[in-house]
């Protein structure tokens, strides 16, 4: 199946959401659409925004190109994009960590009235190795049994 046309099916299907049932939102197929961000000012600022956190969260930041000696300049500033973006959540979550979901507590309704939340998606097929993860590497790789 088509990648969008799995994701339109996912959006779908939240209309059988205890939560968004309650809420007596409704969603329809002909109300999901494809559009170009380039042509819809906010899309494209939410295309900039969820790129500079994608960025961040593969540490792309830290890349040189190869020959150079330095970052390039679009790297740079998607890193300053990404730290005044955390600089401003932080205001709203003091604690907030890129890498984990914000949850709601014991709020469902935190789900539509907090300012931001925040979800880490993880792919049902994904395996877990601590070893591999920043603090793993910390103690070294650890060796194939």
């Amino acid at each position: 199946m088509e990648g969008s046309t799995q994701f339109k099916g996912y959006i779908l299907g939240l209309k059988d959401n205890t939560a968004i049932r309650r809420a007596g939102l409704t969603i329809n197929p002909e109300d999901i659409a494809e559009i170009r961000s380039h042509d819809h000012v906010l899309a494209q600022c939410l295309d900039v925004v969820l790129g500079a956190m994608a960025f961040r969260l593969n540490d792309r930041h830290k890349e040189i190109p190869k020959g150079a000696k330095r970052r390039g300049k679009r790297t740079v500033a998607k890193e300053k994009l990404y730290k005044a973006i955390l600089k401003d959540i932080r205001k709203l979550r003091p604690q907030f960590n890129i890498g984990i979901s914000t949850g709601t507590g014991d709020d469902p309704a935190q789900r539509w009235q907090a300012p931001y939340l925040h979800w880490r998606f993880v792919p049902s097929e994904m395996e877990y190795r601590g070893e591999l993860t920043k603090r793993g590497m910390k103690n070294g790789p650890t060796q194939p049994t």
